[in-house]
């Protein structure tokens, strides 16, 4: 897991690592792109992963680390994921 700022509280680092540990079975890796006390912005990164579609969707895992740091924290960061799986332009065929 990398950070771009660093300035994750402990109790913020705990729940993150809790949750890339989770994340890693599939063999994916949350990046932390953001942080401060009013937001979590993670980045889920899948190139290690043998199965991307096997990794839950951004909106589950969202929830997770959601109820996680509702639960360690009085003031939770709102969180938001970044999923490459939704950042594909390429058209589907048909």
């Amino acid at each position: 897991m990398t950070s771009t700022d660093g300035a994750l509280s402990p109790e913020v680092r705990a729940v993150v690592d809790e949750f890339q540990a989770m994340v890693s079975v599939d063999g994916a890796r949350i990046d932390v792109l953001r942080s401060d006390p009013s937001r979590l912005e993670l980045d889920l990164v899948l190139v290690e992963a043998g199965c991307a579609e096997c990794v839950m969707p951004r909106d589950y895992l969202e929830a997770i680390i959601r109820d996680q740091l509702q639960t360690a924290l009085d003031a939770p960061p709102e969180v938001t994921i970044r999923d490459p799986r939704e950042l594909t332009d390429t058209p589907k065929a048909d």
